[in-house]
C-alpha cells in the first residue's frame, strides 16, 4: 500500500470514529434554590405587654422578619416613619419556654409598618419572633408579622 493510500485510510478511519462522538458535556449540577417558608403571626399587643411565636428553619440561610401591619383604635397606621405606632421587634433563639435575644442588632425598639430585622442561621435551628411594648405605646395595638426563613 502506497503512504499516500496508507495516509487517506488513516484520515478516513479518524473521520469516522470522531464523527460517533457527540461535543454535548454533562452540565455541571447546580445548586438548588434554596427552600424558603413564609410564615404570618399575628395578635394583639397590650400596654407593656410582649407576644412571642416559635418557628423552626429547616437549614442554614437568612431569617427575616417584617412588621406588616399595625392597628390601633385609630385604625392602621401608616406604612413607613410616618406612623406613629412604634414596637419592639426581635428575632431569638427558642429554648421551648422562652426567646433568647441576645444579639442587639436583631432587636429594633422602634419598629413601624415595613420594619424588617434580618439575621441568618448556619444550621436547622428553633427559632423566635418577640413584639413587645418597649414604652411607646397608649393603647393596645393589633400586628400582624411575616418571618421568612429556611
Amino acid at each position: 500500500m502506497t503512504r499516500l493510500k496508507y495516509r487517506a485510510l488513516v484520515a478516513l478511519a479518524l473521520c469516522a470514529a470522531l464523527s460517533g462522538c457527540s461535543t454535548d458535556f454533562p452540565v455541571t449540577p447546580t445548586d438548588p434554590t434554596p427552600v424558603t417558608i413564609t410564615e404570618e403571626f399575628t395578635g394583639t399587643l397590650t400596654l407593656n405587654g410582649a407576644a412571642t411565636f416559635p418557628f423552626t428553619a429547616t437549614t442554614s440561610g437568612q431569617v427575616t422578619a417584617t412588621v406588616m401591619s399595625l392597628e390601633d383604635s385609630n385604625g392602621p397606621a401608616p406604612i413607613g416613619l410616618d406612623g406613629a405606632i412604634r414596637i419592639g421587634l426581635a428575632l431569638g433563639l427558642w429554648n421551648g419556654t422562652v426567646c433568647g435575644v441576645t444579639v442587639p442588632t436583631l432587636f429594633n425598639v422602634n419598629a413601624f409598618v415595613s420594619t424588617v430585622v434580618t439575621g441568618a442561621v448556619t444550621s436547622a435551628a428553633p427559632l423566635c419572633v418577640l413584639v413587645s411594648d418597649v414604652g411607646k405605646l397608649s393603647e393596645s395595638v393589633a400586628f400582624d408579622i411575616q418571618i421568612v426563613h429556611p
